[in-house]
């Protein structure tokens, strides 16, 4: 049996699909490949940045009491440079690192703008679950 893809509109067999979201006729369907460049583009989007790293939280039970926009006044003040090495790597690489790591505080924490930096991919993936200020 054979669907068609709603975003590249080919028919491809139903083992090609992912159930994405619901629709007035039951099922909304884009094919395995539309679905997984669409996810790699928002992955890589600031807010699909900001939407996972919250979804982690979420999930042990931790909350972000700050906005994205104060998130993105904080990325702005950087100009696009770590504060951690000092390389230029643009305001858009920039990750979200919590100075205090997820993994060390209990449930409940609250994290507020203070507690968080953006460093690059680098600098973060370094630092890991130390506590450096």
């Amino acid at each position: 049996m054979n669907k068609i893809c709603k975003k590249c509109k080919k028919s491809l067999p139903i083992s090609d699909f992912y159930n994405w979201c619901r629709s007035d006729d039951g099922k909304y369907y884009w094919c395995k490949k539309c679905q997984l460049e669409y996810n790699k583009i928002y992955r890589n989007s600031d807010k699909g940045k900001l939407t996972l790293s919250l979804q982690r939280q979420h999930r042990r039970g931790i909350i972000e009491d700050f906005t994205y926009k104060e998130w993105k006044q904080k990325l702005e003040k950087t100009e696009g440079f770590c504060p951690e090495c000092g390389k230029y790597v643009g305001i858009r690489n920039l990750t979200l690192d919590h100075i205090i790591p997820i993994n060390a505080v209990g449930r409940g924490f609250i994290y507020t703008i203070d507690d968080v930096q953006p460093l690059c991919h680098s600098c973060n993936s370094k630092k890991s679950d130390k506590i450096i200020i």
